[in-house]
Formats: structure tokens, C-alpha cells, sequence
């Protein structure tokens, strides 16, 4: 046997020079019949590796006779990784003296084909005990090897397919309902380990609600696609939809339960029915109606939907609306201008549109509508959706928003020109004062058969209609100065009815209905004349073949929907002046117009001043003035005054006779103008006066503190340098505490006013004036007491 075999652990091998192996065998006869009769294959090598003895299981193994493998080397039969391997094996055994057992490793066959012996390698002494080979013992292992592989990639393959299955897969013992087995999406599912959850009752995580017992699979019933619940380690459950099947594993009854988790599909769920809730509430209840149809190339197709306020709008039910289409419900007039192929093509190509159209309900109303369409794909076909907005109002409110800016813009207008006229009527009505005034002056000097009279006749004539125009053009523009008094409506048109007899033409018949207990109302009587004969002429020309003219009072109270009606005008109690005629009429483009400036229907023949100095004293006075009339109809012209609580105690301006002008009171005449200012000194003068005259206020406290008699009246203009006329007065009536005050100015009311002499009270004369005038408002102030 081997000596000293600690001592050759550490040796290194010397099996490759070692004796010759074959005179050392025992006799081979005594081995082989034993050797040949055993399945597993035998083999004997020297220390180099070369074959010494094998029996017939070796040579059916490698595939070759016998004498082709004595004295071959094993090298010859394996590849260099195999014979690195069996280097290290026989220099292990050589070393240890310890057979090396199950040791594996493969041949190559005389064919090529490769085969795994699995062998038992020990050492081979001589008598003395010294290592002359090695012998190995194998089985031919390699079937068992192959079925061992594919049971590996078999095992390998179905765990790589659980570990890759979303689905939680968990093997339950029937009878038990123990986990055995689960896979990696399962235990994630629970929250835990697979080792943490295997031996575990089932039901602690699935059907906790069970109790314990699971009828569906107790009942022996096959489980498919039930939803469930899954309770989580962390006490948190989830919603499962599972599926249990039976099985036999192992000789063992198992539910083999697979599941996964629709927490996430029932809150999706649960959002879409929400939205699907709310989509239904907000198509059930917007205002607007929705429809929808499909989409075709051409024509029409019937509506697929409409919601609740289609049918309440168009009068339709739902069954009804389902039969129509858009046409139906839309005007000839426009389905022919909308529903054009460029139409639709701007609407395929954008998905998106929006237009206007005139839309028809069952009852034939006609309203106007707008149409938002828009393309969508609805299970996979193409459908309008159209929200149809009613625009009624907003028609209307467009239509009054164009009203009120043409309004606005006539009032601009107005404001133009009166601030045009109210910057001019200063400087002209200095001029006409003169004119006027010296011209009547001459005409008392001359008899009417003189011609010179005539020509100053035309002269004065010419210079009144001026200062009418000038008037006319401070009316409109609201610019003119009144004087208001308390009066009543009924008195003014009863006292004036006598004028308008005599001014208009004898053909057209006048009524005049006045209506009792009407209230007060404060004005300038003499511009409500004017409006009253304004109207009257005005009708007069429409009625070229004849007619009737009708004048009513009465009271009006406006509230808040009378005044949203009629935009300009406020609430209140009002007195009503209704002018009508049975003329021509006007049609609706005309009475847009009408009180505009220089707006005139009479071609070359009207100022076009006339409605619109009517219009710009009525609102002047803080009232309206409106117009009804239809062509062939008539006319009928509603002025609206604000009624007063106060009382009239004035009646109509009564007249002074002209004898009654004269008198012997001191003046002291106080006017910048030199024209003016010489002309009411000679006015004066002739009538008797004594005239103190000036030209500024400090020229009038000059020639006042050296004159030494009393002085009756102060006339002064308004507007002056360094010294305006109220001034003047205040200093006069220090030395004059009893003097009276006679203002006169040509300037408009907002610059008069500015002075502070519109007072209730106070007398003005408004330039340009008469010779008669004059003198009479002189007398007048000075007679009052």
C-alpha cells in the first residue's frame, strides 16, 4: 500500500514518469469475466494517462473495439477543459491516496457525440505500495443528465413566467387552505415576503370578509372572474377580480387561485361614471341646445341626440326631433348660406366652427341663433356636435347698442355745433345788435313810402333771422339762456292756440284736448312756444293736401322698465304734450334721423334745424322727446317735461305797451362793446332817460364817485375785463343800496352762469335785441316794486 502519504500531499505529481504500468499488472484472466459482466464502465491508466485495462462496458461507451484503445491516452477523448479536469483529479488522488468520488466529466465518441460519465477515481499500487495508476469506475449518466437539464430549464422557465405574470398566482391546499406556493406578484400584492406568506391560511388575505370559509370553492364550484377583496398586511385592503380552479399536485388536492388588482380599474370605473354623470347633468341642463348627427359629405342627416332644452326651445319631443335634421329647423335662406361645400370643408379641415343662423320651431317662430359645431369621433365615425345658442337678446342689445351710439353720436353732434355756435354767439350777437337796432331806429324816422324803408325793412328782417338762427343753433346744442318759471302746460297751449290758427294753413283742422289736474311744470314759457310751433310746422308740411292736427296734454310716470326701454330718459312723474298729425308718416331710417342737425327731408327747402331745436330744448328743460309714426299712418310727436311741485304764479309774459317805455330815471349804461354800448345809449336816451355811460366796471365806479344825484338802474353786460357785472353791482349798491339791476349779455347760459347771474330773481336781456325789447325790459325793472 502507499507510504509515507502524508509526506506526498505535498509533493508535486510525478504520476507522468512513473514506472511502466504493465509489468506490474496482476494477471488480467482472473478480472475480466468479473469485469466484462458489470454494466458500468472499468478503466485502468498508468500515471501518464494511457489506457492498461477496461472491460467491454468502456469500449461500448467511447464506440470503439478494444484494440483500438489499448495503450491510448484519455487525453484523446476529452477537450481541454475535461483534461485540465482530470489532471486535477488524478493529481488530487495521487496526492491524498483518497479515491475522488461522483466525479463527472465527458468523453467523446468515435461517432463525435459526447457522453457525461459520472466515476469513482482511486489509486493503483504494486506490491511495495507505490502508486503505479489510477482506475475509475463510471455510469454513463448522460440521458439522466439531459432530463436533469430540462427539468432545470423547465424549473427555470416556469418560475421566469410566474415572476413575469402581472396576475397574482397563489396554490391553496383543498383541504387545509394553507398557501403552498405563491408568486412574486402576489406577494407584492399582500406586502409581504413569499416565505413570509407560504403556510398561511388563505383567507387571512383573500375573502377576509369569508371568515374563514370561502363557500364558492367549499361548494366545489369552479370561480371565475368574481370580484373580491384583498387584505394587505399593512390592514389596507384592495379590490381583486379572481378566478379559482381545482387541481391535483403532487397526489395533493389544491385551488390553484390566480387574481389582479382593479383598484385602479374601479376608480377609473367610478371617474367615468362620474363624468359620464356629469356630462349627462350638464347636457341635461345647459341652456344652450346641443345636438348631434352625423357627418355627411352632402346633405342632411337625422339627429342621433338633443338634449332637454332642444325640446323645450323648438317645441319638439325627443322622439319628433330624432326624425329631423338641421335643415328642418333651419331657414331656406339660410341652409343655402350655410351649408355650402366650402362650408364644410372649413369645417372638416378646422373641426371647428362658429356662425350664425335663423332657426325655425314647431310653432314657425323664427329666432336668431348661434352654432358652435365641432367635429368628433364617436365609435369610430364622425359627428357634429352642435351647441345652438339663442341670441335673441343680444340682438336686441345690439341692436340697442347701435341705437344708443348713433344717438351718442347725434348728441356729439349737437355738442359739436353747439359749442361752435356757443363760442360764437358772443361776437355775433354783438354784431346784430346794431344792425337791428339802428335799423329800427331809421325805420321810425322814414314813412312808408319812402324806399329806403323797405330796404331797412329787409335789412332788419335779415339781421332777425340771424339772431333766430343764432337761437335755433344754441337750442340744439343747449347752449341758449332760459328763464324758468313755474307754469302750466294747459295755459300755454290754450294761450298759444290762437297764434298757431292764424300760422297755419286753413286746410288742416286743429284740435286741442287738454287734460285736467296735469301737474306744473318749470320752463321757459317763450322755448316751449317754440317747441309747440317747431312741431306744428313741421306737421303741417307733411299734410301738403290737408289733415288734422291734434294737441293733447296729460301725465306720464316712468319706472325702471319704461326707462330701460328708452335709453336717455329717467324715472319720474312727467307732463305729456302729444303732437299728432295725419300726414305721410315716416319710415324707420327717417326717425333715426330726424332730430339730427341739418337732417332735413324737405330737400332745398328745410334748414334742418327745426326737430332738432325742438330736440335740444326739450333737453335742455331735463326732459325726452320721442317719435311714432309709420308711412301712410301719421305722425305723433310725445314730449315728456318734468313736473314741478310748485305752484304757477306766473301766467303768460304779459305785454307793456309801448307808451308805457318812456320815463325820466337815472341809467348808468355800463357795456364794453362800443356799438352796442352807443346804440342802447341812444335807445335810452331818446326815451327820456338820463344816462350815465362807461365802458368797464372801473370807468363806472370812476364816473359814480363824481356824480352827485340818485341812480335807478344799473345795465351792464356780464362778461367785461378786469370787473365782470356782478361785481360792478355789489359795489355799486354800496353807495346805491335801492338800485336795480338790469344784466345783458350775449354769451350762453354756461358762461352766464359761471357769473352767478341766473338767480330766480335776477333780469337778463339777451343780446342781440330790439329797440322795443330793450326799452321794455328797462321799464320793466324799474316799475317792479
Amino acid at each position: 500500500m502507499i507510504k509515507n502519504k502524508t509526506s506526498k500531499q505535498n509533493e508535486p505529481a510525478k504520476f507522468l514518469s512513473s514506472p511502466a504500468y504493465g509489468s506490474l499488472l496482476p494477471n488480467e484472466e482472473r478480472y475480466r469475466t468479473i469485469l466484462d459482466g458489470i454494466e458500468d464502465s472499468y478503466l485502468e491508466v498508468d500515471l501518464g494517462g494511457n489506457f492498461q485495462f477496461f472491460n467491454r462496458a468502456f469500449c461500448k461507451m467511447l464506440g470503439y473495439p478494444e484494440n483500438e484503445l489499448k495503450g491510448r491516452n484519455n487525453r484523446e477523448f476529452v477537450d481541454s477543459r475535461n483534461a485540465e479536469k482530470v489532471f486535477k483529479i488524478f493529481n488530487q488522488v495521487y496526492r491524498t491516496g483518497k479515491a475522488a468520488k461522483g466525479v463527472a466529466w465527458e468523453f467523446r465518441r468515435k461517432d463525435g457525440s459526447i457522453k457525461v460519465i459520472e466515476a469513482t477515481v482511486s489509486l493503483v499500487t504494486d506490491s511495495r505500495g507505490e502508486p503505479i495508476g489510477f482506475r475509475g469506475i463510471g455510469r454513463d449518466i448522460t440521458e439522466l443528465k439531459k432530463m436533469l437539464t430540462s427539468l432545470r430549464q423547465a424549473k427555470e422557465h416556469n418560475e421566469t413566467i410566474l415572476k413575469s405574470i402581472q396576475s397574482g398566482l397563489i396554490v391553496i391546499d383543498a383541504k387545509t387552505h394553507t398557501i403552498l406556493d405563491i408568486n412574486p406578484a402576489a406577494a407584492d400584492m399582500i406586502g409581504a415576503k413569499p416565505e413570509e406568506i407560504l403556510g398561511s391560511v388563505c383567507h387571512r388575505f383573500l375573502c377576509p370578509e369569508a371568515q374563514g370559509n370561502c363557500p364558492l370553492t367549499e361548494m366545489g364550484e369552479m370561480v371565475n372572474n368574481t370580484e373580491a377583496l384583498l387584505l394587505r398586511t399593512d390592514g389596507s385592503q384592495t379590490e381583486i377580480l379572481k378566478s379559482v380552479s381545482r387541481a391535483i399536485l403532487n397526489e395533493r388536492e389544491c385551488f390553484i387561485e390566480s387574481f389582479i388588482d382593479i383598484s385602479d380599474r374601479k376608480r377609473a370605473e367610478e371617474a367615468v361614471q362620474a363624468y359620464q354623470e356629469r356630462f349627462r347633468i350638464f347636457f341635461s341642463s345647459l341652456n344652450d341646445a346641443i345636438f348631434v348627427h352625423p357627418l355627411q359629405e352632402k346633405g342632411f342627416a337625422p339627429f342621433i341626440e338633443v338634449n332637454n332644452i332642444a325640446c323645450q326651445r323648438y317645441g319638439y319631443s325627443r322622439d319628433e326631433f330624432l326624425k329631423l335634421t338641421a335643415q328642418d329647423i333651419t331657414k331656406k335662406i339660410d341652409v343655402e348660406q350655410h351649408a355650402t361645400p366650402e362650408h364644410r370643408k372649413m369645417l372638416l379641415e378646422t373641426k371647428h366652427q362658429v356662425f350664425e343662423a335663423i332657426h325655425i320651431k314647431k310653432s314657425g317662430e323664427a329666432f336668431p341663433v348661434e352654432i358652435n359645431a365641432n367635429i368628433v369621433e364617436q365609435y369610430g365615425r364622425p359627428v357634429i356636435i352642435a351647441v345652438v345658442r339663442d341670441v335673441t337678446e343680444r340682438k336686441q342689445a345690439e341692436q340697442e347698442k347701435a341705437k344708443i351710439e348713433t344717438q351718442y353720436r347725434q348728441a356729439q353732434k349737437v355738442e359739436a355745433i353747439g359749442r361752435l355756435a356757443g363760442g360764437v354767439a358772443h361776437d355775433l350777437n354783438n354784431l346784430l345788435t346794431p344792425i337791428i337796432g339802428y335799423g329800427e331806429l331809421l325805420l321810425e324816422g322814414l314813412g312808408p313810402d319812402d324806399e329806403r324803408h323797405e330796404f331797412l325793412h329787409q335789412i332788419v328782417r335779415a339781421g332777425n333771422s340771424a339772431k333766430d338762427l343764432v337761437h335755433q343753433l344754441l337750442a340744439f346744442g343747449r347752449k341758449q339762456t332760459l328763464e324758468y318759471k313755474t307754469a302750466d302746460l294747459n295755459e300755454i297751449v290754450e294761450a298759444f292756440n290762437g297764434l298757431l290758427k292764424r300760422t297755419i294753413r286753413e286746410d288742416i283742422d286743429i284740435d286741442v284736448i287738454l287734460a285736467p289736474d296735469i301737474p306744473a311744470i318749470k320752463a321757459d314759457i317763450g322755448q316751449i312756444e317754440q317747441v309747440i310751433m317747431n312741431l306744428s310746422v313741421n306737421a303741417q308740411d307733411a299734410m301738403p293736401k290737408g289733415g288734422r292736427l291734434t294737441l293733447k296734454t296729460g301725465m306720464a310716470e316712468l319706472d325702471e322698465r319704461d326707462t330701460a326701454k328708452r335709453p336717455g330718459s329717467r324715472a319720474g312723474l312727467y307732463t305729456k304734450l302729444t303732437i299728432c298729425d295725419t300726414g305721410c308718416g315716416m319710415d324707420e331710417k327717417i326717425q333715426e334721423q330726424i332730430f339730427e342737425p341739418f337732417y332735413s327731408t324737405k330737400g332745398t327747402q328745410g334748414t334742418g334745424l327745426g326737430l332738432a331745436t325742438v330736440y335740444g330744448i326739450v333737453k335742455q328743460h331735463g326732459g325726452n322727446i320721442w317719435v311714432e309714426s309709420q308711412p301712410g299712418k301719421g305722425t305723433a310727436f310725445e314730449v315728456l317735461l318734468p313736473a314741478s311741485e310748485d305752484v304757477p304764479v306766473e301766467k303768460h309774459a304779459r305785454k307793456i305797451p309801448a307808451s308805457g317805455h318812456k320815463g325820466s330815471e337815472t341809467i348808468l349804461l355800463v357795456e364794453d362793446s362800443d356799438t352796442v354800448r352807443l346804440l342802447s345809449h341812444r335807445i335810452l336816451d331818446r326815451l327820456g332817460y338820463t344816462i350815465l355811460v362807461a365802458e368797464n366796471g372801473p370807468e363806472a365806479l370812476k364816473t359814480l364817485s363824481s356824480f352827485d344825484g340818485s341812480v335807478d338802474l344799473l345795465l351792464t353786460d356780464v362778461v367785461m375785463p378786469d370787473m365782470n357785472g356782478k361785481d360792478l353791482f355789489a359795489k355799486v349798491a354800496e353807495k346805491y343800496p335801492n338800485i336795480r339791476v338790469l344784466y345783458m349779455s350775449g354769451y350762453t347760459d354756461s358762461v352766464i352762469a359761471h357769473h352767478g347771474v341766473l338767480d330766480d330773481g335776477v333780469q337778463l336781456i339777451q343780446k342781440p335785441f330790439s329797440v322795443e325789447a330793450l326799452s321794455g325790459k328797462v321799464r320793466e325793472v324799474l316799475d317792479r316794486s
